[in-house]
């Protein structure tokens, strides 16, 4: 639901589309079903970054993801020169840990 209302907003912030991102690198090459939508719905709010902040990122899972839905929601042309998001900028195990 959160990645859905970020693709129709937009990006709130950097620090909450670079967790989203975080989250999306460490999961759009698994092949686990349950999450399939919820990645398709995150690359589309991360393309809608004007900067092209996660270029990199997005071009890589839409050319190596084996989620055929993920493939097919991000788009392969996304403008921007950077800086780009690095995969690891963020540890969300300590996000996780300050929420509990």
């Amino acid at each position: 639901m959160l990645a859905q209302q970020y693709t129709s907003k937009g990006l709130p912030s950097k620090k909450i589309a670079d967790i989203l991102a975080e989250y999306f690198a460490q999961n759009y090459k698994t092949s686990e079903q349950h999450k399939f939508d919820t990645l398709a719905w995150v690359c589309k709010g991360l393309a809608t970054d004007a900067t092209g902040r996660y270029k990199t990122l997005i071009e890589d899972a839409e050319e190596n993801s084996p989620i055929r839905a993920v493939r097919k929601h991000c788009p392969d042309d996304i403008d921007g020169d950077g800086p780009y998001y690095k995969a690891g900028d963020v540890d969300l195990a300590a996000i996780i840990k300050q929420l509990k």
